[in-house]
């Protein structure tokens, strides 16, 4: 690709080639500019270069752009003329106050756009366009430019302020629209094509006189005032004789309907066949469609087993015959579609899709009947894919399921084979009911997706309380598998708990990738990504490089597992003021905190017992509906780069209360350079604490213990006193693990230097964090190092970043926050 730069552009502004008379302003603009590489010498050839005009120096509204293919470059200089192949508006520059030229070489991103500035050609013109004298022409009674209350003086605004005054007597008065607010004193008379209004008012008019009998109507009036009447149609009492048309309205029918003699409606509303009425041939089977009962062709394929449990019928999945467990007055009361279904984990079906509704009606009509819409997993796993719950009722229709993909929509499960369809809520949809088994409100059971009734993966950490999936979930984008986490009280693995799992044994890897929490950015975009891993089968030797870690997009569908707290517990013991906590126990405040710097972030609300919230942490609070959003950029705990000598930290925004949040929408989620003074708010964020663990047996060099809120059980932070030997980044993840602990993230590492952290070897250590996707589109880490004791350690000095294959020391972490 070729790389270039714009150091200068110089904007001339000339005569287009063919000119209509010598006064004409000319409807092309000719640009020219100075092209340079990254090494600053210039450069020759052709390049392709995008032109677009803003109405203002960053963001503002684009008004108007084009792509010049072929454009000469000499010696670094090249001449381009605006209007070429997309002809330019006419009121450009007499509508916009400013002008803004924004340039791209090549496709890159834009470069900082220059602001087009008056030429003397344009001057003259505009002398002309204001003159109170044009040369010979004598102007008397005009009204001077400066006498007007409005700028600038165009045809739109000199219409808008236009006022048609009519004379307030006189022989004739002709008024086309408006409204007359005063009296009118007319001495003559007033025609009119049609009156309108109920003339109470009015004096001197006579008004119809009479009335029609009943089944008559009125045709006309005559000039004394009587009505004309005319009899009416005579009411219908048979359809006889009618032939063709459309009965557009409801048809209210009282009795049967029948064809040829046959019932085709009953009395009661039944208007398809009944089994009774149902005539089949030699070798057909009567069969439910979904809508009626039909014929269709036997199948010998029976079952090799005998299918006589209770409830137990025989249901054709496309292929064979299998047996299904059907109830009707189980956990659904008998308020089941048609009849209940009963999975594999437990959960109670509708048997049946229910009519199409808008999301709130769905949702609102499920919680009526006690029950629920299901999750995107759950619908996945019955598919015709997977576990073929419905057999031929499998159908392509998409139902809704609980789980949003963004503030406006939700996400939808294809029956057929588990895809993952979106749709927005106001949008009319058919859905299913489902009436789960687990009410816990933590990780546990079937809230894990794996193999019925063995679904949860126990991780050696903190007395196995938590664990992760067994299965990969369905292919979803990532807003998805964060709020469906969400919905089972856990979280979207990171990339360390993810790759702890793998080094520790975790089975069933299918070798697709899998999406995880942490965001890093594109290495030469401002894109949003996340750290994708996979592996096949077991691979206790996964070492999260190449082939085995690469990047995301968020708009991309990637498969996904959750992890999360497997035992009951609490929100956090802090005493937070203006708290609110959701169902996942996170705990923030209903309103940002003041601007400051992310140092400054940090240790406020280290002071205040909790923690600089993570992007992830505001999605999660941000889907249990959290309020007060002030539509400002916050800085978050993700720092994703280090690029145009700046370090770059996520931002996340949102306004008021919204329920959802899509981070591949620019609207939401960018990138704010740390190093360049800017302050921001913020949100602080409380975790959950177990009351039983009191921190890890052994430590490196010693355990350096940090209090972070002295509460009942206080809230506590353990790290190593010295480095540990240099392994690769997977070999520090799954020491650390076997430990009992964690390999740090950035932000442990920052709080706990900051709290005078001993023995920095000032060597670069590995993090638990990628910051950034390499141009071979794999993840690169977060390092970072620092000497002695460093209490005024500044957070973006310091880092750096690099390949995880790199052999360099670490430290391990714990802490008794269940995050």
């Amino acid at each position: 690709m070729k790389r270039v730069m714009v150091l200068a552009i110089a904007l001339v502004a000339l005569a287009a080639a063919s000119r209509a008379e010598a006064g004409d302003v000319p409807n092309v603009i000719t640009v020219q500019g100075v092209l340079r590489n990254a090494g600053g010498a210039v450069v020759n050839g052709v390049y392709s270069l995008t032109f677009k005009l803003y109405t203002a120096q960053t963001q503002g509204q684009l008004l108007w752009s084009e792509v010049q293919s072929n454009v000469v470059v000499d010696n670094g200089l090249y001449s381009a003329t605006l209007g070429t192949t997309s002809p330019l508006p006419a009121s450009l520059f007499s509508q916009n106050v400013e002008v803004w030229l924004g340039v791209s070489v090549e496709g890159q991103q834009e470069l900082p756009r220059v602001r087009m500035t008056t030429v003397a050609f344009a001057f003259h013109a505009r002398s002309a366009m204001n003159a109170e004298k044009a040369a010979g022409v004598e102007c008397t009674g005009c009204i001077q430019e400066a006498a007007l209350a409005f700028k600038p003086v165009t045809e739109a605004n000199l219409a808008a302020k236009a006022v048609q005054a009519v004379k307030d007597s006189g022989q004739f008065l002709l008024i086309t629209g408006g409204t007359l607010t005063g009296s009118l004193n007319v001495t003559g008379l007033v025609t009119a094509v049609k009156f309108v209004g109920d003339g109470s008012g009015l004096t001197g008019v006579s008004s119809p006189q009479g009335t029609c009998q009943a089944g008559w109507f009125v045709s006309g009036i005559q000039a004394n005032g009587a009505l004309v009447c005319k009899e009416g149609a005579s009411a219908i009492s048979s359809v006889n004789g009618l032939k063709g048309g459309t009965i557009t309205g409801d048809v209210d029918v009282t009795g049967g309907i029948t064809s040829g003699g046959a019932e085709v409606c009953t009395i009661d509303g039944n208007c398809g066949e009944t089994l009774g009425q149902l005539l089949c041939k030699a070798n057909q089977v009567a069969m439910w469609n979904g809508t009626s009962w039909i014929c269709s062709s036997f199948v010998k394929d029976v079952p090799a087993q005998a299918c006589d449990g209770v409830n137990n019928v025989l249901a054709w999945d496309g292929s064979k015959f299998s047996c299904k467990t059907l109830t009707g007055t189980g956990p659904s009361g008998g308020a089941a579609q048609g009849f209940e279904l009963l999975d594999s984990w437990g959960y109670t079906w509708d048997g049946m899709m229910r009519p199409a509704m808008t999301y709130a009606d769905a949702e609102a009509k499920c919680k009526e009947l006690g029950a629920r819409l299901p999750t995107a997993t759950e619908l996945y796993r019955v598919s015709q894919n997977e576990t073929k719950l419905f057999g031929p009722m499998a159908t392509g229709d998409c139902p809704w399921t609980a789980v949003r993909y963004s503030s406006t929509g939700h996400a939808m499960g294809r029956m057929n084979d588990g895809n993952i369809e979106y749709g927005g809520d106001t949008s009319s949809y058919n859905f299913r009911c489902v009436w789960g088994n687990n009410t816990k409100k933590y990780f546990t059971g079937n809230h894990c997706y794996g193999p019925p009734g063995d679904e949860c993966w126990p991780m050696a950490l903190m007395g196995n309380k938590y664990v992760m999936d067994k299965y990969d979930r369905p292919w979803v984008r990532y807003s998805v598998a964060s709020a469906e986490c969400n919905f089972y009280y856990s979280h979207l693995t990171d990339p360390m708990r993810l790759a702890q799992a793998i080094r520790a044994g975790i089975s069933n890897g299918t070798n697709n990738y899998l999406v995880t929490s942490d965001g890093v950015e594109w290495y030469s975009t401002n894109m949003r990504y996340h750290v994708l891993f996979r592996w096949s089968n077991v691979n206790m030797n996964f070492n999260a490089y190449w082939d085995e870690a690469n990047g995301g997009h968020d708009g991309s569908e990637y498969r996904f597992r959750c992890v999360g707290v497997s035992a009951a517990h609490g929100a956090t013991p802090v005493q937070v003021q203006n708290a609110v906590t959701t169902t996942n126990y996170l705990t923030t405040t209903t309103a940002d905190e003041g601007a400051t710097s992310p140092n400054g972030a940090i240790d406020a609300c280290f002071k205040k017992g909790g923690h600089l919230a993570t992007s992830n942490d505001l999605y999660e609070l941000i889907q249990g509906k959290l309020a007060g959003g002030s539509d400002q950029w916050l800085w978050t705990a993700d720092w994703i780069g280090n690029w145009s000598g700046h370090w770059w930290l996520q931002l996340v925004k949102w306004a008021g209360t919204i329920s959802g949040i899509d981070p591949a929408d620019g609207n939401h989620t960018t990138n704010g350079s740390r190093s360049d003074g800017t302050n921001r708010p913020y949100r602080c964020v409380w975790y959950p604490v177990d009351t039983e663990y009191n921190g890890p047996a052994n430590c490196n060099g010693g355990c350096y213990a940090v209090t972070v809120a002295a509460t009942n059980p206080p809230v506590k932070m353990w790290m190593d006193k010295q480095d540990r030997s240099s392994t690769h980044w997977a070999g520090a993840v799954q020491a650390c693990y076997l430990a009992g602990g964690f390999l740090p993230g950035f932000r442990d590492y920052v709080e706990m230097i900051r709290q005078s952290l001993p023995n920095g070897s000032n060597n670069w250590l590995h993090t638990a964090e990628f910051q950034r996707m390499h141009s071979g589109n794999h993840p690169l880490e977060t390092i970072l190092k620092w000497a002695g004791e460093v209490p005024s350690f500044t957070e973006y000095t310091e880092p750096n970043w690099s390949s995880n294959s790199d052999s360099r020391p670490y430290r391990c972490f714990w802490t008794n926050e269940l995050r």
